[in-house]
């Protein structure tokens, strides 16, 4: 795995303008660390404010050797993050009602009391017969 170190700087003009300062190898944050006290005396100067992905070694290693730097997400993560705390409850919530229930439109569903299926063996047998009936009686 590699690391991406990218210098993206706004210019007056409101573009961002996004230069690649280096390639590390390792995903760990000694190796983010290890490059960031290799650079150039008066280096970390000039930086104000770091871009992270969700990963605590990048986040470590700044905190250590850049303490004066603001950390943020970077935009992607957040709304990766935000997809999944919105989405996952959704999910679980359709997965709990059950097939039937999501086939129904929102004016037939009885969203007070969970839709439930009689799953006893006579009323599976009773489900079976029925279609096998409709199975028949569309047959020509």
């Amino acid at each position: 795995m590699v690391t991406g170190l990218v210098n993206s700087m706004r210019k007056a003009n409101a573009v961002v303008h996004a230069q690649l300062l280096d390639l590390v190898l390792g995903r760990s944050g000694k190796a983010y660390a290890h490059w960031l006290k290799n650079q150039a005396v008066g280096f970390a100067d000039w930086i104000g404010t770091a871009v992270l992905d969700p990963f605590r070694g990048q986040a470590n290693a700044i905190r250590d050797e850049l303490p004066e730097t603001i950390t943020v997400l970077d935009v992607f993560h957040v709304l990766k993050l935000g997809s999944i705390v919105m989405i996952r409850p959704a999910v679980a919530f359709r997965k709990a009602r059950g097939p039937a229930w999501i086939r129904q439109g929102p004016a037939q569903r009885n969203t007070a009391e969970p839709a439930h299926r009689d799953t006893t063996p006579r009323a599976e047998t009773d489900r079976k017969a029925e279609h096998e009936a409709r199975r028949r009686r569309s047959k020509p």
